[in-house]
């Protein structure tokens, strides 16, 4: 497909996955469906995380869901999975709850 959810959940997990070709790599923090929950998530982040993040639509979902996304992208699945390992590890140590579950990552293959 042209989208996938990678997300780890042990230690084994991080180290057995592998790059796709032509593909894109973004952590997602929370995924919701009406823009103006997206934003306030935004808002929250920035606060209470110093996390920058930007919203991600993909346009071929069937729901049309809004991902809320650390501004920085990755085109190298083992730089993004470090990222998300720290990411993990520093709302972890917020004890900040993000939206119902962990930080993940949404690969999005370029055509």
């Amino acid at each position: 497909g042209k989208y996938k959810v990678i997300s780890p959940r042990n230690e084994k997990d991080f180290e057995t996955l592998s790059d796709s070709v032509d593909a894109n790599y973004k952590i997602v923090l929370g995924v919701y469906q009406l823009p103006s929950f997206a934003k306030e998530y935004q808002k929250f982040l920035t606060r209470e995380l110093h996390y920058e993040s930007k919203l991600v639509q993909l346009n071929d979902h069937p729901k049309k869901f809004i991902y809320v996304c650390v501004q920085k992208e990755f085109n190298d699945l083992k730089e993004a999975l470090n990222e998300l390992k720290k990411i993990r590890k520093n709302i972890k140590s917020k004890s900040v709850e993000i939206t119902k579950g962990e930080a993940w990552i949404l690969q999005t293959v370029n055509k």
